[in-house]
């Protein structure tokens, strides 16, 4: 049996998911970009997944390696195995998700190129498609043109339909690696090259000089403006905002107030 998912290759997530079709009978037998292999077997056997780990078949009686997957870049090994071993079953350690991290960051890098790339593609199938009938006459044999040849020629359609599901596997693909990538973000605190939320922060403070780097890992802090103990700020997250007034309020000192507010224009909206 073939299933094809979108995973982070090695993730929790991912390990979960193969795991429930354990329990359903189905045991992992292969692995592939973006399908799993099952085969159906009584007492399916749960599966582990590994990053660091440089293991085979005789490194213990109770690990069985069923594959090593390759990502180019970055360049990890990603190994599926079953194992009785507790310790080789562990979960995720923070090495491991900082390398999940990294995937999920490549790959979505990789979706936003694949979707711009797809759209050329769609204009160009669209040029060529319009020339040709052009330069072969039929649009000179329709009423409105090579408008009106384009919609009732059935290759265009078969074209379109093919583009169109592309189109829509991509988007699919590439909205789960956004929401997987802003996950690991949040829980590694790495907000570095990544397309970030803009909040805008009022913070009242009896200090005339707020230490803004004593919350730094919730995010890029840009002071905008300061007047009588009020300090705008424009900042760069992923952080929600209860988390981030939570934060300012009880680690930064002096503070009496955290508001959020909507910028119209030049004003400021709370």
């Amino acid at each position: 049996m073939k299933r094809i998912k979108f995973l982070l290759k090695g993730s929790e997530e991912e390990e979960r998911w193969l795991n429930d079709y354990s329990r359903q009978g189905w045991e992992l037998s292969n692995v592939g970009k973006y399908s799993y292999g099952f085969k159906k077997k009584e007492n399916a056997r749960n599966v582990n997944t590994n990053y660091p780990l440089n293991m085979n078949n005789s490194d213990s009686e109770r690990i069985r390696l069923i594959q090593e997957y390759q990502i180019k870049n970055p360049p990890i090994n990603v190994q599926y195995y079953f194992t009785t071993d507790k310790e080789k079953a562990n979960s995720k350690n923070k090495e491991d998700i900082i390398l999940s991290s990294k995937i999920a960051t490549n790959m979505r890098e990789k979706m936003v190129k694949l979707q711009l790339s797809w759209a050329i593609l769609g204009v160009l199938l669209l040029m060529v498609m319009m020339l040709i009938l052009t330069f072969s006459g039929a649009a000179s044999q329709s009423s409105i043109g090579v408008l009106g040849a384009l919609l009732s020629n059935p290759v265009f359609w078969v074209l379109f339909l093919i583009w169109l599901v592309g189109l829509t596997f991509i988007l699919k693909a590439s909205g789960y690696y956004k929401r997987i990538d802003e996950k690991y973000r949040l829980l590694t605190k790495n907000f570095s090259g990544s397309v970030l939320d803009i909040k805008f922060v009022t913070i009242t403070s009896s200090d005339k000089n707020l230490n803004m780097d004593l919350v730094k890992d919730l995010g890029n802090w840009q002071l905008v403006s300061q007047k009588n103990g009020d300090f705008q700020y424009a900042v760069h997250t992923l952080i929600s905002d209860n988390e981030i007034k939570q934060r300012v309020q009880t680690e930064v000192p002096d503070v009496k107030s955290v508001e959020f507010v909507k910028p119209v224009g030049f004003l400021w909206i709370p």
